[in-house]
């Protein structure tokens, strides 16, 4: 769940500076205040697979933009926003699992379309 907050400018700054020096996102470091102070142990975890769908919403919605600015290039996804783009998606790979270890990231190459077609005859079943 998504809820728009207001701080003032001084307060969000000492957010963000703190959450840069932990190398986690303002909604991250947020989080994890929240949580301590309500004494709450943990968050039930996402699994893989719904972070990954997270991520290709997010490549979905993000596509016209990408398309401008990246056609052809490869892009990784966390958390809804673009991370690192590269031509080469060898190098992007190694980047992304240095900084993002066991983290699901989106990558993929920025085509004419968003998702590549896959056609597939129906079976034929023989007597």
């Amino acid at each position: 769940m998504s809820t728009l907050i207001s701080l003032p400018n001084q307060l969000y700054e000492r957010v963000r500076q703190s959450a840069h020096k932990k190398q986690q996102t303002v909604d991250e470091y947020l989080t994890e205040l929240v949580l301590t102070a309500l004494n709450v142990d943990e968050i039930v975890p996402i699994t893989e697979d719904e972070a990954l769908a997270k991520e290709a919403q997010a490549w979905e919605s993000l596509y016209p933009m990408l398309k401008e600015k990246y056609a052809g290039q490869h892009v990784a996804i966390y958390q809804g926003r673009v991370v690192d783009v590269d031509t080469d998606p060898l190098l992007l790979h190694r980047r992304i699992r240095k900084k993002y270890p066991g983290k699901q990231v989106w990558i993929s190459q920025v085509k004419e379309q968003p998702f590549s077609e896959i056609f597939m005859r129906s079976p034929r079943l023989e007597r």
